[in-house]
């Protein structure tokens, strides 16, 4: 199902305004924390343009997407730190949001991921990130391949 979807979203005819990968990299820069009214206004576009245009080209809104690249960066941080420092440095508001973002994503809370996930990557914590990659992988190499998106910046 998964596939269908992302090869949908592969179509390869279809060039997106400018406008789309400018949104992107400004949500990448500010690690998913940037108000979706000032990227709107950086690109030159309306909120509801930019949220209509953003969920055609990558299949999620501005907003959705951002929280994607939160919880990534979040996702990350819990090999080499504990919940709450990553919650916090990650822009949660506290730890029930880390949590709800984390089951919505992962499909379970961050210990449970880190039990499950360190058991899959023979407790090798380095690895676990190259095995299991999330949903803002597949949009950054969907985004690269379909439309010359290129993402530089910090990770």
């Amino acid at each position: 199902m998964l596939d269908a979807q992302l090869g949908q979203r592969l179509n390869l005819g279809n060039t997106p305004p400018a406008e789309i990968c400018l949104a992107w990299q400004a949500l990448r820069r500010s690690y998913g924390l940037a108000g979706i009214a000032a990227i709107a206004r950086e690109v030159g576009w309306s909120e509801r343009h930019l949220a209509k245009q953003f969920r055609t080209e990558i299949g999620l809104t501005p907003k959705t997407a951002g929280r994607v690249i939160r919880f990534d960066r979040a996702r990350r941080m819990l090999w080499r730190t504990n919940g709450a420092d990553a919650a916090a440095r990650c822009g949660y508001a506290d730890q029930s949001h880390f949590v709800r973002d984390f089951i919505a994503f992962a499909g379970r809370g961050p210990r449970a991921w880190l039990v499950v996930t360190g058991r899959r990557c023979g407790g090798d914590r380095r690895l676990c990130h190259v095995h299991y990659p999330c949903l803002l992988d597949v949009m950054n190499t969907m985004l690269e391949f379909k439309h010359g998106c290129k993402w530089w910046g910090p990770e």
